[in-house]
């Protein structure tokens, strides 16, 4: 069965979006927990843990721009264009 550029980045923004909610529950329990233990170290390890749930989840907005693009196997990677892209889609086209 073979997936349309379409359905394969649909999969990885569903796949990014998923990390992320992860990663930010995680954090948002951990600093609920180091508050209610008076402890600020939990919340430090509990960053350093989530920093590659987040790495992951970007990876994943990487490859879904690669799908909708079709910008895959270059000599090269786009990753400029595509932060480029990422950011004009954060500021509403500006830039």
């Amino acid at each position: 069965m073979s997936e349309t550029a379409a359905q394969r980045q649909d999969h990885f923004r569903r796949s990014a979006r998923i990390l992320m909610q992860f990663a930010a529950l995680g954090l948002a329990l951990s600093a609920g927990a180091s508050l209610y233990a008076g402890s600020s170290q939990m919340v430090f390890a509990a960053s350093l843990l989530a920093l590659p749930v987040f790495a992951g989840a970007f990876a994943m907005r990487y490859r879904a721009w690669q799908a909708a693009t079709g910008r895959f196997y270059e000599a090269q990677a786009p990753f400029g264009d595509f932060m480029r892209d990422e950011l004009r889609g954060l500021t509403g086209g500006r830039g």
